[in-house]
Formats: C-alpha cells, sequence, structure tokens
C-alpha cells in the first residue's frame, strides 16, 4: 500500500523525486497478481539476503521524460517514465547487494531528483518500534499506531528476516490490535503474538480513562527485547 500512495502523489504532481521499488525478489519468476486498489506488490527495499544472482524486477516510479536506473555504480539503463507509460519504468537486473538509485532527469537533461535504496546487513538483527504520536488522552478510545521493524544496526528494514513478534502491554492502555500486511495469516489480531510480514508488523494500543504511562515491550528470536513508554495525559488539561 505505501508504493501506491506515493505513485498517487506522483500522478497528482505531489511529488516530483522518483520513487524507486523491487518487486520481492525471493518471488523472482512469479507471475504479479494485481488488482483494481494495488498496481503492483513491489516494496521500497534492496535487502534480498540469499537470492543473489537471481532476477529483480526495479520500479522507477515518476513523472519525468527521462529516467536511469545506477546499481553499484554502474549504469542499468534509461526510459521514459510519465503519463504515456503510466508513470513507470521498469528494469531486470540480477540482484547483488549494495547501492540501487532512480535518477529523473526533466526534458533539457537536468535532474530534477533521485531515489536511493542501500541494502541491509545481513549479519545483525534488532526489533525497532516507532510510535507514530508521542502521547494519549484518557478517554478511553484514543489510540496508538507503533510500527514494529526488524532491522540491521542502521534502521534498514530486512523484508526476509520475518519471525514471530511477542507483544506485552502494560499500564494505562490496551493492546487492541496487532497484525501486518500478509493477505492470509493464521494469527488472531487480538492476539500479542503475530509473525512479521516483509519486515515489519503494527501494533495498536488503545488508552484506558487513568492517567499515567502505557509501556510496550516487544521480543523476538535472534533479537535483543526493546521497550518503550508513552505518557496517557488528562482528557482536559
Amino acid at each position: 500500500m505505501q508504493t501506491q500512495a506515493i505513485v498517487n502523489q506522483i500522478i497528482w504532481r505531489q511529488r516530483t523525486r522518483p520513487y524507486l521499488a523491487v518487486q520481492p525478489v525471493n518471488r523472482s519468476g512469479e507471475r504479479q497478481a494485481k488488482t483494481g486498489w494495488r498496481r503492483t506488490n513491489s516494496v521500497a527495499s534492496w535487502s534480498w539476503e540469499g537470492c543473489e544472482g537471481l532476477r529483480a524486477t526495479v520500479e522507477i516510479w515518476a513523472d519525468a521524460p527521462r529516467v536511469e536506473l545506477v546499481l553499484n555504480g554502474r549504469t542499468v539503463g534509461s526510459k521514459r517514465a510519465d503519463e504515456s507509460t503510466q508513470f513507470l519504468a521498469e528494469f531486470r537486473v540480477p540482484y547483488e547487494p549494495g547501492s540501487l538509485v532512480a535518477i529523473a532527469f526533466d526534458q533539457a537533461g537536468k535532474e530534477i531528483g533521485r531515489d536511493v535504496l542501500t541494502s541491509a546487513s545481513s549479519t545483525s538483527l534488532r526489533l525497532m518500534m516507532r510510535p507514530e504520536t508521542d502521547e494519549l488522552r484518557a478517554d478511553g478510545a484514543d489510540l496508538l499506531y507503533v510500527p514494529i521493524e526488524l532491522a540491521d544496526e542502521r534502521g534498514t528494514i530486512r523484508p526476509l528476516a520475518d519471525r514471530e513478534v511477542t507483544l506485552t502491554v502494560t499500564g494505562a492502555g490496551s493492546l487492541l490490535g496487532f497484525g501486518t500486511g500478509e493477505a492470509i495469516a493464521t494469527e488472531e489480531f487480538a492476539a500479542n503474538r503475530h509473525r512479521t510480514f516483509q519486515g515489519r508488523a503494527l501494533a495498536v494500543v488503545r488508552a484506558g480513562h487513568e492517567t499515567g504511562h502505557v509501556s510496550i515491550a516487544a521480543s523476538a528470536d535472534g533479537c535483543e527485547s526493546v521497550s518503550i513508554a508513552v505518557p496517557v495525559v488528562p482528557l482536559f488539561a
């Protein structure tokens, strides 16, 4: 869904930079399923450890007369990406870790923007929680969305490092839901355990009627446990 949202920004001229995404390389050779609400299953990642040498389908979404793809300093090729191509240029290249760069040029050949994807380290893995707000209101209904990610030490997500994550929520709030973008999942969304999908999961915490703090702890095999505490403030200050 992230890709589709950014594509919409490009179509409506709300974003001038190109957007670089890759169809999952671990599914190389499989036919991509398209729907009316999702044009592609690509993700903004160049971290596909174990897939070296497999064909990667790279997408550059842009509104530009010419876009160029560069892999580890080598130019892969250039194509048009604008309304005439439905704002998409596709390239196929054997996967190799490193740096992938998309550059967009105007009619005069001047660079108008670029996007970069860098491979994650395959030797480090940590859990990350990034709450979308820094406080909750004690009204019994305020919600806190907490993206959970499996990443390397630089914060680059590792989409093939999926594993079960366990959450513990205590204090002035409770876990309302926990899940991923996986279309078919066996876990209950009200449970505190869920397997990540492409290195990500999302927890939703609901405030109670008491002020204080709500604490959220996450753990997973092979990762150091992490925790955060979010203030729950009076409804009327």
